[in-house]
């Protein structure tokens, strides 16, 4: 499927749970081309998002204004042209437990239009993500943050525990966390 938002699943304002998928070879246009949630308090249980394709934000989930729960999911192989090869989280409240972030990338597209940023994750501002036994490995932000990307105000910041972050890649700042404020 090739879309503008949500390639593989699109949520907006509803909360389904989602339980032992594989969401493979989808892409967007704009943003989240394997799931795109918006408003949502959805339930992720053992998935695996693999060969997600993104033009712009969210190669794999693209998160705003999100309560969702991501459980036991692998999200390996993806990419942008932008931003968040894996995960983009902008002021949503996730709870990442047992997930691995692996083998994704943010491109820079070299037109002064900037990215780059962020190859297995990039946390925007307002609420940040928990982060429970979770592996970034081996992602590529070519301009910064090669794990993760972290920055803005936030009024419930990131919590990271038992977080393994390793042979991540940049160019720019930050190979494993890049963090701005």
């Amino acid at each position: 499927a090739f879309v503008a938002y949500g390639g593989g699943i699109y949520l907006n304002n509803s909360s389904p749970k989602l339980i032992e998928l594989i969401v493979t070879n989808n892409a967007a246009s704009v943003e989240g081309g394997g799931i795109y949630l918006n408003n949502s308090l959805s339930i992720i249980n053992n998935l695996v998002i693999t060969d997600i394709y993104s033009r712009y934000d969210g190669g794999v989930v693209m998160m705003h204004n999100c309560f969702p729960m991501i459980l036991n999911t692998i999200i390996i192989d993806n990419s942008s042209d932008k931003n968040e090869g894996g995960i983009y989280s902008n002021n949503s409240l996730a709870q990442l437990i047992n997930v691995t972030i692996s083998n994704n990338s943010a491109s820079y597209d070299g037109l002064g239009m900037g990215g780059g940023q962020g190859g297995g994750m990039r946390i925007g501002g307002g609420n940040g993500p928990e982060l429970i036994n979770v592996i970034i490995d081996n992602n590529i932000g070519t301009l910064d943050g090669g794990g993760i990307m972290m920055g803005g105000s936030f009024e419930n910041p990131t919590q990271l525990t038992n977080v393994t972050i390793t042979n991540n890649y940049t160019t720019g700042m930050g190979g494993g966390i890049d963090l701005w404020g």
